[in-house]
């Protein structure tokens, strides 16, 4: 955000029809909208009110209202509870995870849990250990690391217990115990959240569709349609009303 003059951007409806833009819509009321199927049919684009340089910052004006409620934030803001042990994964720097027992006296950041990929195979002593990740994902398994192994590089491995299934309806988790992870496949990763833009005194306030680029079909909406509480228009309420 940068107000009035500072702003280098602003945005405005392209004035042709695009994969993503209708303009034809934006002669229809809100009621039109209300009934549309299609899901993409309007598209800002972004136009420079100024040469932007190389590098620099993009700042479009958000409007008074939001500059006013960012102010009040930064003035009366206060750090959550615990905030000074917070530690965010990427910023985690530790060359190895630690194991269950080193965590008793040694925890992690209360924000910070370790997953693994789901990869593994049973040995001749019908163990289960790691097996290299064929196909990569971004999916990930709740684990814990049990025990860590230094080779004469100082290169690790690791036994985890992986969590491979949810509790049931008994409450019942399944957890196996793997041999010989890799470290490239255990991740230390923040828990479900408590990423900044989930903690409550995060700032939060709308960004305004600026009066110039509000369509006039908009502003007042149809003088007969009135939007139900629930957003649900039922059919044969209609139906029946126009029998009447």
């Amino acid at each position: 955000h940068a107000s009035d003059k500072a702003a280098n951007v602003k945005v405005r409806w392209p004035d042709k029809e695009l994969v993503a833009h209708i303009p034809a819509w934006l002669e229809q009321d809100p009621e039109f909208f209300h009934h549309m199927i299609e899901k993409i049919g309007l598209s800002w684009e972004y136009i420079a009110l100024r040469d932007i340089e190389e590098g620099e910052e993009v700042f479009m004006d958000y409007g008074p209202e939001w500059e006013a409620a960012w102010a009040e934030h930064v003035r009366t803001w206060q750090p959550m509870e615990g905030s000074e042990n917070y530690k965010h994964h990427t910023d985690w720097d530790e060359d190895f995870f630690r194991t269950r027992e080193e965590l008793i006296t040694n925890p992690y950041p209360d924000n910070l849990l370790t997953m693994c990929h789901s990869s593994y195979t049973t040995n001749d002593d019908d163990e289960y250990t790691f097996t290299p990740v064929l196909h990569n994902t971004t999916y990930r398994y709740y684990c814990d690391v049990v025990d860590r192994h230094a080779d004469d590089d100082g290169d690790h491995t690791y036994d985890v217990m992986l969590r491979i299934d949810e509790s049931d309806e008994s409450g019942e988790e399944e957890w196996v115990y793997v041999k010989d992870y890799q470290p490239d496949s255990v991740f230390l990763y923040s828990k479900v959240f408590t990423n900044d833009w989930h903690l409550p005194n995060a700032f939060r306030h709308i960004m305004k569709i600026p009066d110039d680029v509000l369509p006039d079909a908009w502003q007042n909406g149809p003088d007969t349609f009135q939007f139900p509480s629930d957003g649900v228009v039922d059919e044969d309420d209609d139906a029946e009303e126009e029998e009447e």
